[in-house]
């Protein structure tokens, strides 16, 4: 009973969080518009469209961790489930490393790749950095995830997006109001709900899985190679969504 309970919490939970985000993008994204104009704003979206191809570098580790660390954890397995969770945490904290190193040559000559007005050179260069910023901050705090997917609370994890979401919102709304519009607004709100995603994350962690620490001497090479072994065909499939 209390599972089904847990599973109909999280339904409930999951779907106030779509109706959230949906009513985010019907209302904020023409008030955004209106300020920047089309093409400022058509810099928004080339960003997260770069974003998401980099992304794809993490999703063979990624797609399968939560699953992984579940399985060992409800089988009592909890120094393989641990194994797992450090391995996870420090492969992304080096793709987070790979990520913002050639994240930072390519935005450097940013204006050599596409074409961009010599007026918003700069915002945009601060836009697509602050992006790439925001998928390493999203990386790191991948595992943290886990935790409410091994115990069935997921709902604690739409209830932190909520709470990212509104926030992303009302500053949003404060920097367009009242500060000269600029395009790098909206990745300083998505990196500020990344943040506060992260750190809701993490206390939802330590909290559910006491005793669980990314601790480097769990760190194992042959986890990455069967998380990626199992997370290829995910890969393959968002690869050809993008295509």
């Amino acid at each position: 009973m209390k599972k089904k309970n847990n599973s109909l919490i999280n339904i409930i939970a999951a779907l106030i969080t779509f109706i959230v985000q949906m009513f985010i993008s019907f209302w904020l994204s023409p008030f955004i518009i209106s300020k920047l104009g089309e093409e400022s704003y058509g810099f928004i979206n080339l960003a997260n469209n770069f974003v998401s191809y980099a992304s794809l570098i993490a999703v063979a580790i990624n797609s399968m961790a939560s699953r992984y660390i579940s399985l060992e954890y409800n089988s009592a397995r909890f120094e393989e489930a641990k194994k797992y969770y450090s391995t996870v945490f420090w492969a992304n904290c080096l793709l987070f490393v790979i990520i913002i190193i050639c994240s930072s040559i390519i935005v450097q000559r940013l204006d050599c790749f596409i074409n961009i007005s010599p007026n918003l050179v700069a915002q945009v260069k601060i836009t697509f950095m602050l992006s790439f910023v925001n998928m390493g901050v999203s990386l790191l705090g991948t595992v943290y995830t886990a935790a409410a997917f091994t115990t069935n609370k997921m709902h604690l994890n739409s209830l932190i997006q909520i709470i990212a979401n509104v926030g992303k919102s009302f500053l949003l709304l404060s920097l367009f109001t009242f500060l000269p519009a600029k395009i790098y607004y909206f990745s300083i709100a998505l990196l500020t709900a990344g943040l506060i995603t992260l750190i809701g994350n993490y206390i939802v962690s330590s909290r559910l899985l006491v005793g669980f620490k990314a601790q480097k001497k769990y760190f194992e090479l042959k986890k990455i190679v069967i998380l990626v072994k199992s997370g290829v065909w995910v890969l393959i499939s968002n690869v050809s969504n993008i295509l």
